[in-house]
């Protein structure tokens, strides 16, 4: 349940940060195990996928206690789409 709480909150400040919709479906983080995400995806404006990743894994370097600026020792990406493309204009 704490694992479903944290990733809708996730979920919602990066999608407040980004302008997309975000969505995750579990996010577990731990001090010698770092920050593990499955399920994170990003939506365009056409709710098409943007980005999905079946499951992040990260290792943080912790150098201050800012939100504003994170580092990473190592970054892990399993499962990964990414769909670039345009739309043409409404008219």
């Amino acid at each position: 349940m704490v694992q479903t709480i944290s990733a809708k909150l996730a979920a919602d400040i990066i999608t407040n940060n980004l302008g997309q919709k975000v969505s995750i479906n579990s996010i577990n983080i731990g001090i010698f195990d770092g920050i593990n995400v499955e399920g994170f995806k990003v939506e365009d404006q056409n709710k098409n996928t943007l980005l999905s990743v079946g499951k992040l894994s990260a290792m943080p370097v912790i150098t201050s206690l800012s939100l504003n600026n994170f580092k990473f020792l190592s970054i892990e990406l399993d499962s990964v789409q990414l769909n670039m493309g345009s739309y043409n204009a409404d008219t």
